[in-house]
């Protein structure tokens, strides 16, 4: 997500001529699902808090599946 948010340059060639072309179809396609434009979904992954949150609603999902209530991969707040 930090290369398709443009938080980082480098990367090995598997996470920047696969990993990152397959991250951002899903981004976009996310993006255009919930009405948002791919600039905003950009701009708000290059803040490492919501690249985390994200991660960890993706993970939840892959884990758990969808269902109710949701159940995220990490907790989004520790007290």
């Amino acid at each position: 997500m930090e290369l398709y948010a443009g938080a980082r340059d480098k990367a090995c060639f598997t996470c920047s001529h696969i990993i990152r072309p397959m991250v951002g179809w899903h981004m976009r396609n996310g993006a255009k699902s919930f009405g948002l434009s791919e600039e905003l979904v950009q701009q708000l992954l290059q803040d490492g808090n919501w690249r985390r949150g994200v991660a960890s609603v993706l993970r939840g999902v892959a884990r758990f599946g969808v269902n109710r209530p949701f159940v995220p991969g990490a907790p989004f707040l520790v007290v």
